[in-house]
């Protein structure tokens, strides 16, 4: 090749990188900052679109082209999505006493009792008992009884327990107890309770459990207590065996067998009832409690 050739040729290669430069204009970079991937822009101003006019110029366009694609990657960036696990609001756990059947604390009610589960025994003595300051209490000068609508007329048969808080805040001559009524078959009964009982003139009130019939009642053996003090109270009936256990305050304070009646037959229902010889009765219930024995 003569030296005039290769001049041309050398010639047009600095037309063709000269033409390129034109086509591209002002080209500048733009950095855009991001996490991941580091991501760069490439904005160009052209007034109009430039075209190469040889061969030369054609490569020189391809080789920049691809020197650009090598530069900024064609594919999207990773789109990382982080999902924030919210912390779990503390929860309230609230211990329910499956035995309980009256603590007395629903304030919605207060000035009366539960009709839901209270009625009075007696339609003729229906006054006196009302709901206050969570507990029952009792004022009246005439007898009274509350009867448990969803412990009426019911057979026993496993050994089971009731329980009942109780004050006998004072009363001319009267009591308050927690009561089991057994119907019998052929219109008879038998009956158990546990309370208190007090005079106006005694310094101490008497804690006791009786047990009885149309016959009359016997009593185990009792103890004395204060006024306007809380004592627990406890009875135990095993149907099967015929055998009644009796607690106060913990102490077990009497028991017996039960020969001429089949406990296992009698439908009872519990109650809570209060006794007024003469004067005035005041007293407070609480924590009405029955279930099986375990």
């Amino acid at each position: 090749m003569s030296k005039k050739n290769d001049n041309s040729h050398t010639t047009q290669i600095i037309v063709a990188i000269i033409a390129a430069s034109a086509m591209l204009g002002s080209a500048f970079l733009t950095y855009q900052a991001a996490r991941e991937p580091v991501v760069l822009v490439i904005e160009a101003t052209q007034t109009a679109e430039a075209k190469p006019t040889s061969i030369a110029q054609t490569l020189t366009a391809q080789a920049y082209q691809q020197t650009l694609t090598a530069i900024i990657p064609t594919a999207s960036p990773t789109k990382i999505t982080a999902t924030l696990t919210p912390k779990p609001s503390p929860t309230i756990t609230t211990v329910t006493d499956p035995n309980i059947y009256d603590d007395f604390d629903n304030i919605e009610i207060e000035g009366t009792f539960d009709e839901n589960l209270w009625r009075y025994w007696d339609d003729r003595a229906t006054t006196g008992f009302y709901q206050a300051n969570g507990v029952l209490r009792f004022s009246g000068t005439n007898s009274a009884a509350l009867l448990a609508r969803r412990h009426a007329n019911l057979h026993l048969y496993a050994p089971t327990f009731y329980e009942a808080d109780l004050i006998l805040n004072g009363a001319q001559k009267g009591s308050v107890t927690i009561k089991l009524h057994g119907s019998l078959p052929g219109n008879g009964y038998w009956t158990t309770q546990c309370g208190i009982y007090g005079a106006i003139n005694d310094k101490k009130a008497l804690a006791f459990c009786e047990h009885g019939n149309d016959d009359g009642s016997s009593y185990t053996n009792g103890k004395e207590i204060s006024f306007d003090t809380w004592h627990h109270f406890r009875i135990e009936i095993n149907p099967s065996q015929q055998i009644v256990i009796y607690y106060i305050d913990g102490e077990s304070v009497g028991n017996l067998i039960v020969p001429d009646y089949q406990l296992e037959l009698a439908e009872f229902s519990l109650i809570i009832e209060t006794y007024t010889s003469t004067g005035t009765t005041s007293a407070l219930i609480e924590n009405i409690r029955y279930g099986v024995i375990e």
